[in-house]
Parts: C-alpha cells; sequence; structure tokens
C-alpha cells in the first residue's frame, strides 16, 4: 500500500466539467444483500455505458473497514473498473456508511475520490454534490460522531486496528445507530433546508444533489434547487424493491426558463408557460424538443439538445410544451425499463416543485399511461418535516391527526387512452428519429462543436 493517507483528507474538490453524467447514492451493498448486488451489476452492464460519468454520492457500501480489505468487494470494484476502463469518469464520495474509502479504493477502481461538498459545472450551471449528512445539523448527536469518524487522527488511529477489532466497533456503531433512530423524529434526522441553502450560495451553486436521506424528491429552496437521490432497497424485507438513480434531462426545464426565456431572476415565470402550453395540442403538432443538452447515451451518443419542426407559427407555449413532454418521453423509457423488470406501476404519486402544475401531471398521467395522484399539500416532504419537529417538542400529540391535510388526494389525473397511444406512437418515432435516422448528423453537428 502507498504511504497512509486519512481518507478524510483523500478526496478533491476540483473536477472537471460533466457532460452527461448518472447520480446514484446509498446502495448499502453487502453480501448478504444479494438482490441489490445483482441490481447493481445489472445497472453497470445495461445503463452506466450510456453516460459520460458515474457520480456516487455516499454509501456505496453498507460498511467500509478500509481500504486493506479491498479483497472482501472484488466484483463491485471490477465493476467500477470497467466502467473506468471503457472511458466513463467514475466519481466516488464518502458516505457515512463508507466513510474510510479513501486513495487505494479509488484507484482500484480507476475513480476519482470527491471531497465531502464538491462544486462542478454542468450545462452553464453549477451544481453542489454531496453525501448530504452534515446538513443534518439538528441531530447534534449524530453530528458529533460524524465529526469524531472524519476526524483523520481518528481514522488513523482506526485504520491501523486489527481488521478483526475494526469488524466489532462496526458492528457496535450500527447497532447503537439502529437504537438511536427509533428515538428520533424524521424531523431531526432530515438535512436542514436553510443549511443546504448556506452551502449551496457559498459555493455559487443554482443546483445541489444530495443522498443519505432516502427520501428522493425536487425541492425549491428560493433560487435554488435540491434533489435527493433516491436510495436502493430490494433486501430489505419491509415491502421495499426499489432502486433508483437521477439523470440530467430535467435540468432542460429551468434551462428553457432561464436562458431561452430569460427569466432567471422570476422562479415563477413556469405558471405563465404552462397557462401558454395548455392550449398546445398533445404532441405539439410534430414539433419535437432533443433534451440531450449534456450529449446522448448508448446508440444516440453523439446527440445534443435541438428543436425539431419548428414553423413561424410556433410559439413559447409550444415550445415550453415539447420540452416537458421530451422529459416525459424520459420517463417512459424509464418506466418502461421498471415495467420489463416486473414493476406494474400502475399508479404515481406526485410531490414537491412540478406537482403544483396541473398539466406537467396530466402530461406525465398520459405518456406513462398510469394514474398521478397529488398530494393536498404539494409541499409533502417538508409539511411531514415540521409535523414530526412538532411531535417532538411536543406541539402536537399525534401524527396521523396532524398529517391528514397532507396525506389527502388533493388531485388525481387519469390518462387519456388516446393521448397515451399517441404518445406511445411519437416516442418510438423518436426513438428511430434519434437512433437510426440522425446519426449521421449529429456525427456531423458533433465534429462542428468546439468543447472547452
Amino acid at each position: 500500500m502507498a504511504e497512509m493517507i486519512a481518507p478524510a483528507l483523500a478526496g478533491t474538490k476540483e473536477i472537471a466539467p460533466l457532460e452527461n453524467p448518472v447520480f446514484i447514492s446509498d446502495l448499502h451493498l453487502a453480501p448478504e444483500h444479494d438482490k441489490t448486488l445483482m441490481q447493481f451489476f445489472r445497472f453497470m452492464k445495461t445503463q452506466v455505458p450510456y453516460y459520460s460519468e458515474l457520480v456516487i454520492l455516499g454509501d456505496l457500501f453498507d460498511f467500509w473497514l478500509g481500504d486493506d480489505t479491498i479483497s472482501s468487494a472484488e466484483s463491485v470494484v471490477k465493476a467500477l473498473a470497467y466502467a473506468s476502463s471503457i472511458g466513463k469518469r467514475v466519481l466516488i464520495a464518502q458516505g457515512n456508511r463508507d466513510v474510510m474509502l479513501g486513495r487505494d479504493f479509488a484507484a482500484a477502481c480507476g475513480a476519482t475520490l470527491l471531497a465531502p461538498e464538491v462544486a462542478v459545472k454542468c450545462i452553464g450551471k453549477t451544481i453542489l454534490l454531496s453525501h448530504g449528512d452534515e446538513w443534518c445539523t439538528k441531530d447534534e448527536e449524530y453530528q458529533k460522531f460524524r465529526a469524531m469518524t472524519r476526524d483523520p487522527q481518528w481514522q488513523l488511529s482506526a485504520l491501523s486496528l486489527p481488521v478483526e477489532k475494526r469488524i466489532e466497533l462496526a458492528r457496535q456503531a450500527r447497532a447503537q445507530s439502529e437504537t438511536t433512530k427509533g428515538s428520533k423524529s424524521a424531523a431531526i434526522m432530515d438535512v436542514v433546508d436553510v443549511d443546504v441553502y448556506k452551502a449551496a450560495k457559498a459555493h455559487n451553486a443554482d443546483i445541489v444533489i444530495h443522498g443519505h436521506t432516502h427520501k428522493p424528491a425536487s425541492h425549491e429552496l428560493a433560487d435554488i434547487e435540491r434533489w435527493v437521490i433516491p436510495d436502493w432497497d430490494l433486501d430489505s424485507g419491509e415491502g421495499k424493491d426499489h432502486w433508483g438513480y437521477i439523470r440530467t434531462g430535467g435540468l432542460a426545464l429551468r434551462w428553457f426558463k432561464d436562458n431561452i426565456c430569460l427569466k432567471s431572476d422570476d422562479p415563477k415565470y413556469y405558471v405563465p408557460l404552462s397557462e401558454m402550453a395548455e392550449k398546445v395540442p398533445a404532441g405539439c403538432n410534430g414539433v419535437l424538443f432533443l433534451p440531450y443538452l449534456t450529449g446522448g447515451t448508448g446508440d444516440e451518443a453523439n446527440a445534443s439538445g435541438c428543436f425539431l419542426n419548428l414553423t413561424l407559427d410556433d410559439d413559447q407555449g409550444v415550445m415550453w410544451r415539447a420540452v416537458l413532454e421530451a422529459i416525459g418521453y424520459d420517463y417512459m423509457e424509464i418506466t418502461d425499463t421498471y415495467r420489463a423488470s416486473g414493476v406494474p406501476l400502475k399508479r404515481i404519486t406526485v410531490t414537491e416543485g412540478g406537482s403544483r402544475d396541473s398539466l406537467w401531471n396530466q402530461i406525465k398521467a398520459d405518456m406513462l399511461a398510469s394514474d398521478v395522484v397529488r398530494f393536498r399539500n404539494a409541499g409533502g416532504a417538508v409539511v411531514t418535516n415540521c409535523v414530526f419537529a412538532a411531535l417532538a417538542s411536543g406541539g402536537v400529540k399525534d401524527v396521523i391527526p396532524a398529517l391528514q391535510d397532507t396525506i389527502v388526494r388533493d388531485a388525481s389525473y387519469a390518462p387519456n387512452p388516446a393521448n397515451s397511444e399517441l404518445y406511445r406512437d411519437l416516442f418510438m418515432k423518436k426513438v428511430k428519429l434519434v437512433k437510426q435516422d440522425m446519426r449521421e448528423a449529429f456525427k456531423t453537428l458533433r465534429s462542428m462543436k468546439s468543447f472547452r
């Protein structure tokens, strides 16, 4: 092994701009989590080749004892190393479960180890990347533990212990964690928005992406966005059977508002955009937006963002609906993958951000051929956290009555069969257009582009 460097000091803050990334977090890989492991290997084989960067934002492993135990995760290391060998940038952040990941592990994977907070450019925006646990500031007990385990001297002392002793300590820590979790409210263990906002401003970030909380959602914090990555859980025995990742297609929505409409200073401009788009029929009369602003994937690796089929009759409303539908086609690809894996997806529940927009919800219902349900309070996670905070402080006595206004359905959107059929036909034409008809054109266009 190389000279011992504490994992806390091994990460870098300087990385090149992201071109076409996919983000994952909280896989909690372990030998006993065989279903999740198999899904990880499947993901590495079938999905990662379509992207230019794989960004892992912590808790790749359920626990990590130190880089001198790399042999225990040989198959995972090989999968990551293969991604690197075919030209993919692999970026890995330490989580609270694998805080001891260090340079030797990163080197074995051909990966780059990230510092706890890293700001990076993508589509002209600055994105702040983090595991996210540093923003759970209401949990003072956890923050003390976090500070201890990320102290370089503590890490070096721990790594000097025999592996068997480290295993024992890890088991004790996990047992203590599970015990204390039961006595803490969800609000205490969640991130604090004001601290996220402060961190974003300190890095001049437009968007924050993190994991840790296992509460996937998109949140609006004044002039920034906070994206929470889904966890992976196929082995808990708690009825969960999900795994997830975030792609960058949704950035097209903000890109359009900020750069095409020139309304970066008006977060409410989405409302008049949707009012205009409501007057546009499904399918936009053939106007198509390709949301490959960070590049394409797979067969469309050379693809770039563009509008197609525009005429002088098409206005901002048409273009906005085309952008929404472009993201919907992306969702169709994802839901097709889930359904092919045996997940029926008969109903989709939406909260936060875009759930307030009835047009966007109806488009999702039509494109995904699934019922879409919205809660009465669109800001579900925020309100829920407030209720649990009130419970912890004695402000409320019973959670269920306090949450009734939040968990009651506010609106349901049933798919329009005619629109669903239209969108499926347009989706297949879009796939053929991008993957076959325009392949040579995209190659030519890419050769004309100067990348910096």
